[in-house]
């Protein structure tokens, strides 16, 4: 298993971002994200959002682990590749997975 490193809250932005409101539950939240898919696998959003409920008792959204995923591909969050394929009969449905320590591809 190949650990993702930590973040710090300090990298989050954004126009409704407040630090003492939202900087905690991010960082945990993208920690917990890279805990679960820094084994190199290929996994859904849903299914990502159930493994760290059942590993850390914790509940995020869909929308919340799409953001973290997205979050991994910025220069400030180790601009790490993203790579993502259509699940075979899915109808609209994707998997990802983190290549550690490969950049990202910029189009």
């Amino acid at each position: 298993m190949t650990d993702l490193p930590l973040f710090d809250r300090s990298h989050f932005d954004g126009e409704t971002f407040d630090p003492f409101v939202d900087g905690v539950r991010l960082e945990s939240q993208l920690s917990l994200v890279a805990h679960v898919m820094s084994d190199g696998a290929w996994w859904t959003i849903p299914a990502v959002v159930v493994e760290i409920a059942t590993r850390y008792g914790v509940k995020c959204s869909d929308t919340g682990v799409s953001a973290r995923i997205r979050d991994f591909r910025k220069d400030r969050f180790g601009a790490h590749e993203v790579e993502r394929r259509r699940v075979a009969g899915g109808s609209g449905l994707y998997e990802y997975r983190v290549v550690v320590g490969a950049t990202a591809r910029r189009s």
